[in-house]
């Protein structure tokens, strides 16, 4: 099944990520910086320009990890709290290696600090 049409299954299964889903994916293949609409955990509404670094799947639903530019860190987003997507045209392509892996560094940095 490709991509499309793994979409379309879950835009009609009821999935409310799955604009943002299919939005995010192209700006990461494209690497290119997004203006994203977001709701935050408090339930705020919030715009972010973020560098999408990879797209996951997790037992509670899609996220991004990104490079946020307003915090100038690392973050995760939910997919079903993206409420609009707009690409900028703005590639970030010769440091999407390099941010991926701080990312994951520091992600592996936290989880052994909490395990301790």
């Amino acid at each position: 099944m490709t991509l499309p049409q793994q979409l379309e299954c879950y835009a009609q299964a009821g999935f409310k990520g799955a604009h943002a889903l299919a939005q995010n994916h192209v700006a990461h293949q494209q690497m290119e910086l997004v203006d994203i609409a977001y709701q935050d955990r408090a339930g705020s509404s919030t715009s972010r320009r973020i560098w999408p670094l990879a797209i996951v799947a997790t037992e509670t639903g899609f996220r991004c990890l990104a490079r946020c530019c307003l915090r100038q860190d690392f973050r995760t987003f939910r997919l079903d709290k993206i409420t609009r997507t707009t690409k900028t045209q703005v590639s970030f392509r010769p440091r999407r290696v390099s941010l991926l892996r701080e990312h994951l560094a520091q992600l592996e940095a936290r989880h052994e600090s909490s395990a301790s």
